[in-house]
């Protein structure tokens, strides 16, 4: 794979080349409150039973398999939007209480909701005077 994400052409030992076609990684904003985190992610072509979501010690990944769209008579001349099966992880700072973790997928777009453990929400403790 080269740098612009394109998967480049070259032959692959019996005579025949692969063709350059475009890679896909889902674009994905995390967002964070005091007491959770949000991902919305861009899965085009995938839908809830497409997609795979794991939390695993402190890491969590997203995978999903999307085909690449087929429209009847017509022949691609360029596809610069390339979809596939594609994974992404990442490292949570904070321990996420697991059963709570919520996500949902519409239009393309997964959202997943991941509550922070108990534990590892702030908490202001006072300070006392001694007498």
């Amino acid at each position: 794979m080269n740098d612009n994400g394109t998967l480049t052409t070259r032959e692959n030992g019996n005579g025949t080349a692969t063709q350059d076609r475009p890679s896909y990684r889902p674009q994905v904003d995390v967002y964070e409150t005091e007491d959770r985190y949000f991902l919305v992610a861009d899965v085009p072509g995938s839908g809830e039973g497409d997609i795979d979501l794991t939390i695993e010690k402190d890491v969590l990944t997203l995978s999903a398999k999307a085909a690449e769209p087929q429209f009847d008579g017509f022949e691609p001349r360029w596809r610069g939007y390339g979809v596939g099966d594609w994974r992404r992880s990442f490292r949570l700072s904070q321990a996420v209480e697991r059963d709570g973790v919520d996500a949902t997928v519409k239009d393309g777009v997964l959202r997943v909701s991941l509550p922070k453990a108990k534990e590892s929400l702030r908490k202001s403790i006072p300070v006392k005077r001694l007498d």
